[in-house]
């Protein structure tokens, strides 16, 4: 404790974790202050989805003197790699709890924390920590900031949320929905943390039928609770329908209903904390499709009675080009090869971003 409490006068009166790195990229030489959209780049334009999410040691408000460490993972979804983001962490400002330390992953950030201890005037109650990441963060890659605190004494409070958002220039106005996460801290009930991975195929021919494949997770934290058994809703997009488990070939559970395009899955057990249970969906993807793109997204609800301290990771959304059809896709489970049905595995991954 004696280690942690030190380094906290140290960046108090340092104020930043520095490195720097030199880059430089024509698409990122010109009109900086442009909206994407609006820009025409020598090397063309850049095209990404940042995603944040954020994960706690505890869900519980502490009740006595114990660490409490934040970790921002901010992931980029593609297809074009990004650089020069911005990640931002409010600082819960609660007597007793103090920041001890701000880690950046690599050496190409600056974190500055002179307003870390300061009272935003838009978001009261939290100071501000920024850090600026040169990058580049490439397309499918993550990264991560770990902001460590100390409960120095059992909390009088009834909870704590603390705060993280990524930005970076040119990223779309319609993708900036994933760019904030929060996580939650209570008194005296712990949450429970589930998350949703989905995937499914990248391309599929019109006609076709394939797989998506649900992931939901108990991530772990300090109080290791059992997830009650959770519900997972799926909007599949128009023009793609449920194939049901009563159809041949599916693997659509039974706990897994359709109506109109909501697919509702009511898991029939709980979720060990750390443990995962996996749900494949067989669809069919209608002739109507091909020369579209459609997105598909689904989302994992806690039980009532457990809250979630993290809602940013409970929605996940896969995306699908859809090709034109060879004519023969009614009766085969894959790829026709020379008139010879390949069947595809129940799991194929896909294109996809969280939001």
């Amino acid at each position: 404790m004696k280690k942690l409490l030190g380094s906290l006068v140290a960046l108090v009166l340092v104020g930043a974790v520095v490195a720097t790195t030199a880059l430089t990229d024509a698409r990122w030489s010109q009109n900086d202050d442009r909206n994407l959209g609006e820009i025409s780049l020598m090397a063309g334009s850049v095209d990404f989805d940042l995603a944040v999410t954020m994960l706690g040691n505890r869900t519980v408000v502490p009740s006595a003197a114990a660490p409490v460490e934040y970790t921002v993972r901010v992931h980029n979804h593609g297809p074009d790699d990004t650089r020069n983001m911005t990640v931002t962490f409010q600082v819960p400002l609660v007597d007793g709890l103090d920041l001890v330390s701000v880690t950046p992953q690599g050496s190409d950030a600056v974190c500055d924390l002179s307003e870390a201890a300061t009272a935003q005037p838009t978001t009261p109650g939290h100071g501000l920590i920024v850090c600026t990441v040169a990058g580049p963060l490439q397309a499918g890659s993550t990264y991560e900031v770990l902001v460590e605190m100390y409960a120095q004494k059992a909390l009088l409070v009834s909870s704590i949320t603390a705060t993280a958002t990524v930005s970076a220039p040119r990223e779309s106005p319609k993708l900036l929905g994933n760019n904030t996460a929060s996580w939650l801290m209570a008194y005296p009930d712990p949450l429970v943390d589930l998350s949703i991975l989905k995937t499914g195929p990248a391309t599929v021919e019109a006609g076709r039928k394939a797989f998506y494949t649900l992931v939901v997770t108990n991530t772990p934290v300090l109080e290791m609770v059992t997830a009650l058994p959770p519900t997972v809703v799926d909007t599949l997009p128009a023009g793609v329908t449920l194939l049901p488990s009563v159809v041949a070939g599916s693997l659509t559970p039974s706990w897994c209903v359709a109506a109109g395009q909501v697919v509702t899955c009511t898991l029939p057990a709980s979720i060990p904390a750390g443990s995962s249970t996996t749900i494949e969906l067989s669809v069919q993807f209608d002739a109507s499709l091909a020369g579209t793109t459609v997105t598909n997204t689904a989302t994992v609800f806690n039980d009532p009675t457990q809250p979630d301290p993290s809602l940013a990771n409970n929605t996940w959304t896969a995306t699908t080009v859809v090709t034109e059809g060879s004519g023969n896709e009614d009766i085969c489970w894959g790829t026709w090869v020379g008139g010879v049905c390949v069947p595809d595995g129940p799991v194929t991954v896909a294109t996809a971003r969280s939001t």
